[in-house]
């Protein structure tokens, strides 16, 4: 089964900022991450006009977009789907299922609390479920506290409880946010390169995990 988190809260509390640096954390560590969303909203993925859309006017119960690089399904449903479900049938490849909103669902959950957000309620309270809470304010609760401005800290708790036994590749590489899959030969060159580079650098002769980030050229 593949471990779910759910990060909630209240609205303009800043879930979405904190859900993606986690992400994005978690993934340059090497794990696959898959994100679900929840929308008290009509959701729109294609436009008027687009050929996706006229399949779907024309009746399609269900309209699959497929390129050389990524799939879309839009499907109409006549009632809300329930969490494990839609783990179920749309992720399978993935090592944790982080997801924003469904703040009923009986999953862990991380709650992100902002000082001086509009609504300063504390949605998981009672709620059983409730994991760890993200803020930037010391507030006294009864679970873990986390700085919401830490993702590290927060990826850290997450693998430390969910992805103890997911084995990740020595090295990773990601492009623009999108992992490269490298043969053994590769890794070892990339590995070799960046330790050997570091080898000359003072207080960087025993290094652990090493983690390099390159900005594209300034113009």
């Amino acid at each position: 089964m593949i471990p779910i988190v759910g990060f909630v809260g209240t609205s303009n509390c800043g879930k979405t900022t904190v859900l993606c640096r986690v992400v994005g954390e978690l993934a340059a560590r090497g794990y696959r991450v898959a994100t679900i969303k929840h929308s008290h909203e009509t959701i729109e993925v294609d436009h008027e006009g687009k050929d996706t859309f006229k399949h779907r006017e024309a009746g399609a119960c269900q309209v699959i977009a497929v390129s050389a690089k990524r799939l879309a399904v839009m499907s109409e449903t006549e009632a809300a789907q329930e969490l494990d479900e839609l783990v179920g049938r749309f992720v399978d490849d993935a090592d944790i299922v982080l997801v924003e909103g469904f703040k009923r669902a009986p999953v862990p959950k991380i709650e992100v609390w902002r000082e001086g957000q509009p609504d300063e309620t504390i949605v998981c309270q009672n709620d059983p479920y409730w994991l760890a809470l993200a803020t930037d304010y010391p507030l006294d609760v009864e679970v873990p506290v986390l700085d919401l401005n830490w993702p590290e800290q927060i990826a850290d708790f997450i693998e430390q409880r969910f992805l103890k036994d997911v084995e990740v590749a020595p090295v990773r590489l990601l492009v623009d946010g999108k992992r490269i899959e490298l043969n053994a030969f590769a890794a070892g060159m990339l590995a070799g390169v960046v330790r050997g580079a570091l080898g000359s650098l003072k207080g960087c002769t025993d290094a652990g995990r090493i983690r390099l980030d390159i900005d594209p050229p300034q113009e």
